[in-house]
């Protein structure tokens, strides 16, 4: 399994808003190409990825990212897409 394409498919399915981890794993592991079974052990390899994305800073987290069904992850907003100014 490739890293990059795992990274890739978490990132198309994200969005700005918050989502459960738990979708994120079943969406990513859905993108074709993606090389993921869509099986415990897939997903949670899918989960590892969205931990390092969260820690690279692609992605803010709530919760604890081991429980996927009792955290949430969003892609951060740019400074330009904050229309509250």
């Amino acid at each position: 399994m490739d890293n990059r394409k795992i990274d890739e498919a978490i990132l198309a399915v994200a969005e700005s808003r918050r989502l459960k981890v738990a979708r994120i794993l079943v969406d990513a592991a859905r993108v074709p190409g993606v090389g993921v079974p869509e099986t415990d052990e897939g997903f949670e390899i899918i989960r590892r990825r969205v931990e390092v994305l969260v820690e690279q800073g692609r992605f803010l987290a709530w919760g604890n990212l081991e429980e996927p069904r009792y955290s949430e992850v969003c892609l951060p907003s740019a400074p330009e897409d904050d229309k509250s100014t």
